[in-house]
């Protein structure tokens, strides 16, 4: 319900011998100060679950229809995820570079990423400047994946923004205020520059902050060897 990385706070029903497993490899400071604050807040705020709740479900048979629509196998879930099979997940990536270039790649994939976000509170629809940047930033990520070969970049930066936005600041992110665990703020001004409701993902700022980020993973340095193998047709045996 509350989880954001190292905020996150739970607890585990289990068969004795299990939990003792589980407590053998468990860190032994695995609760920190902000995250323990930001639980006993969350405690009082029901209105936060049942809209959790539901937002989590809905998102969860959306998720259901479109995997099925794809044919692809997946584990009917009732937490926050789903795990569905794609056989080897880097063979995937590698074919679709292969089929249609890194660039047609990015697009597609780009594209995707905002249209996930178009049925987020105050998204704006497909004219609006939310849609354009969660597009571009998706090519941003992608980007520095290729340009790195390496996974982290990517998921760093993503990560990095959501959690200052949302945790440290108190913005909403991508119009979820779900992030604002410790504080909660709002931004006043022109929605050109704040993005209104929806954050600054959907302003002018947003876009000037993402260009910035193509410089600057323009500059960082190429891998000295391709750590994807291309991929081979199998040798048969005899």
């Amino acid at each position: 319900m509350y989880g954001l990385a190292g905020l996150r706070i739970g607890y585990a029903f289990a068969a004795p011998d299990v939990a003792d497993l589980m407590n053998r490899v468990r860190e032994p400071f695995n609760v920190n100060g902000v995250g323990l604050a930001a639980a006993a807040a969350a405690l009082d705020d029901l209105e936060f679950v049942a809209r959790s709740y539901d937002v989590n479900r809905s998102g969860m048979q959306q998720l259901a229809a479109g995997l099925t629509g794809l044919g692809l196998e997946f584990i009917r879930s009732y937490g926050n995820f789903v795990t569905f099979a794609v056989a080897d997940a880097q063979q995937v990536f590698q074919r679709l570079l292969e089929a249609i270039g890194p660039w047609w790649s990015v697009a597609v994939l780009s594209a995707i990423f905002g249209a996930i976000h178009l049925g987020n509170p105050n998204a704006g629809g497909i004219r609006s400047w939310g849609f354009f940047n969660t597009i571009v930033v998706g090519a941003l990520f992608a980007y520095a994946y290729l340009r790195t070969k390496t996974l982290w970049l990517p998921v760093g930066m993503h990560f990095g923004w959501n959690f200052f936005l949302g945790v440290v600041y108190g913005l909403p992110v991508s119009g979820i205020h779900d992030f604002s665990v410790v504080i909660k703020s709002t931004a006043h001004g022109s929605k050109l520059l704040t993005g209104g409701p929806y954050g600054i993902e959907a302003s002018l700022t947003g876009a000037v902050v993402i260009v910035i980020g193509f410089v600057l993973v323009a500059w960082a340095p190429k891998p000295q060897n391709d750590p994807i193998p291309q991929l081979q047709e199998p040798t048969p045996s005899i």
